[in-house]
């Protein structure tokens, strides 16, 4: 996958250096309000007000924002002018996630002796091991235990949008606490993303 060339604050590729076409965008929605002012975008809302420098992630937000309740695919909103070209396959098959199932049981019922036996080095080794192998489960199921093909276009761009966005989010939460509360309930990341905000 090629990089992606760097969005100004206007959305359109940005020169290294170079000072965006457009220096400030609004958004339409009257719950908060994202403004980019060169490098750094001033978020307004609930009476709070803070200025958080521009990232792709804050850029994305601001995209949202000016379009509620409308799902944009993660292509679109990343910024990606590619065609998903297929994948590599499922990331764990039927039988590898059989497999991992098994060993968590095993597993959990090696950890209870443990923990009967007040042995805690023990636990907390089989405690790491059977985190980890849940962590690639859950990293390999998505929504109704669909397995997730691994190297589709789509896949990688939706890791890095719900990466970005959530760093965003994170940024804004810390300086302004209300206006991150409310996007952290009303923005949606998948395949499709959306910010809910009460209608």
């Amino acid at each position: 996958m090629h990089s992606l060339p760097r969005l100004g604050c206007d959305g359109v590729a940005a020169q290294r250096g170079a000072v965006p076409a457009r220096p400030m965008r609004r958004t339409a929605n009257p719950v908060i309000e994202l403004v980019c002012e060169g490098e750094f975008w001033t978020v307004r809302g609930f009476g709070q007000l803070c200025r958080i420098k521009d990232s792709r992630g804050i850029q994305m937000l601001a995209r949202l924002t000016t379009s509620p309740h409308q799902a944009i695919h993660v292509l679109e909103l990343s910024g990606a002018e590619l065609v998903d070209g297929g994948d590599a396959g499922v990331a764990l098959d039927a039988s590898a996630r059989d497999a991992y199932r098994d060993r968590i049981h095993e597993l959990r019922s090696e950890l209870a002796q443990a923990e009967a036996w007040n042995d805690a080095g023990r636990s907390e080794r089989i405690q790491r091991e059977i985190d980890s192998l849940c962590a690639q489960l859950a990293g390999a199921f998505g929504l109704g235990a669909r397995p997730r093909r691994t190297g589709a276009a789509a896949e990688r761009a939706r890791q890095n949008v719900r990466r970005r966005i959530a760093d965003a989010m994170q940024r804004i939460t810390a300086a302004c606490p209300e206006i991150g509360r409310h996007l952290e309930r009303t923005v949606r990341t998948g395949t499709a993303c959306t910010y809910e905000p009460d209608r």
